[in-house]
């Protein structure tokens, strides 16, 4: 809404919505929607705590815990167990220490009581 007259206009209403007369009184303040009308406001600042092992400066939120990249996991750190190779791409090559077979299922293969084998078993 645009009262006034030329070239003396006044917003007062966004999108049928009163807008405040009320000028900020603060830097940094927005227009902000209060229920009913848009009035100045704070910006929508959030306070952060840091907990243990990160450090909060501003905007800067810093890992002072874990500061050993050496130990790190990350998608080209090798794994160990019942599975192998890199986390980015990794085998099941046991299950609960037993070894499983590398073939793809080919019917039914029953175990030999020293490694897991694939089996099919729609057919029993």
């Amino acid at each position: 809404m645009l009262p006034g007259t030329f070239p003396n206009l006044t917003v007062d209403g966004l999108q049928g919505t009163p807008v405040s007369a009320t000028a900020p009184t603060v830097v940094g303040q927005v227009l902000k929607w209060n229920g009913t009308s848009w009035s100045p406001g704070a910006d929508g600042v959030n306070t952060y705590t840091a907990g243990s092992g990160i450090n909060v400066t501003g905007t800067v939120i810093t890992n002072t815990g874990d500061t050993n990249a050496a130990d790190d996991v990350t998608n080209v750190s090798a794994a160990g167990g019942d599975v192998s190779g890199t986390f980015s791409n990794l085998s099941v090559t046991r299950i609960q220490g037993s070894p499983v077979s590398g073939s793809a299922p080919s019917g039914s293969r029953p175990g030999t009581g020293m490694e897991w084998y694939t089996m099919d078993t729609r057919n029993r």
